[in-house]
């Protein structure tokens, strides 16, 4: 199994959600499996699919606020490392379509990833998956996706003390799935020339054999400029349940 990989260059807030959408839909037609490193142009928030505009307030002074077409909390896009996968479902990286068991794939090649490339947390710790009862979950309470619990999460720990590193949301339908995550550099200790060597080793883990670079393709352009003219440019879909 080939992957592509796509280390974008900066891009607006509202083009890199209409680009992950125009990924989403193409998943599986050429390639099963495309991994994108996001840049952003400017500090920018990102909320989940199912959050209330007006439950947003930690993004502060930071605009715009474009909400995704996956769930979870609100990322402040600033510094971190914003990743994305669009795939086929079923497929060789996730032959299983199920929502848990796509989190658990998923959860579980990133924290490898993240432990081949990064140098292990700072001295808190290596990476690993936090484990434990989805029902124990504290979501709705918390706005902020690092203030959220998953079992999926991806964490440090120092005795006692757990620091959420990296957590990731869903989309799935019609055969695919998108991921888009989002890795506290400072957690998991990874540095900003880490991210290609971390998406290499990303699709290693779900068994690709070859990971190759390249751009998005002319139709992924086109598609990604209509998702922004229809859907993450409009306060329609952005600021829902002001």
């Amino acid at each position: 199994m080939d992957a592509r990989i796509i280390l974008d260059c900066p891009r607006s807030p509202v083009w890199n959600m209409g680009l992950d959408e125009a990924l989403f839909e193409g998943a599986g037609a050429a390639l099963p499996l495309t991994l994108r490193r996001m840049a952003w142009a400017e500090p920018a928030a990102t909320l989940g699919r199912f959050q209330s505009y007006t439950e947003f307030v930690v993004a502060g002074a930071l605009r715009p606020s474009i909400r995704r077409i996956t769930g979870g909390g609100a990322i402040l896009h600033a510094g971190e490392c914003t990743l994305s996968m669009a795939a086929a479902a079923p497929s060789p990286a996730f032959p299983e379509t199920g929502a848990r068991a796509l989190a658990l794939r998923v959860s579980e090649s990133l924290r490898a990833a993240l432990r081949a490339v990064a140098s292990g947390g700072g001295g808190q710790g290596a990476v690993d998956v936090r484990g434990g009862n989805a029902r124990e979950r504290a979501v709705a309470a918390h706005a902020d996706c690092f203030d959220r619990r998953s079992p999926f999460d991806l964490v440090v720990r120092a005795g006692s003390t757990e620091e959420k590193a990296a957590g990731f949301a869903l989309h799935r339908g019609r055969g695919r799935v998108l991921v888009q995550a989002s890795i506290r550099r400072d957690r998991a200790a990874l540095a900003a020339g880490d991210d290609g060597n971390l998406l290499d080793a990303w699709a290693r883990s779900l068994g690709a054999a070859a990971p190759f670079r390249a751009d998005p393709t002319l139709a992924e352009t086109k598609a990604a400029a209509l998702h922004v003219e229809r859907r993450y440019g409009r306060d329609d879909w952005n600021r829902r349940g002001e």
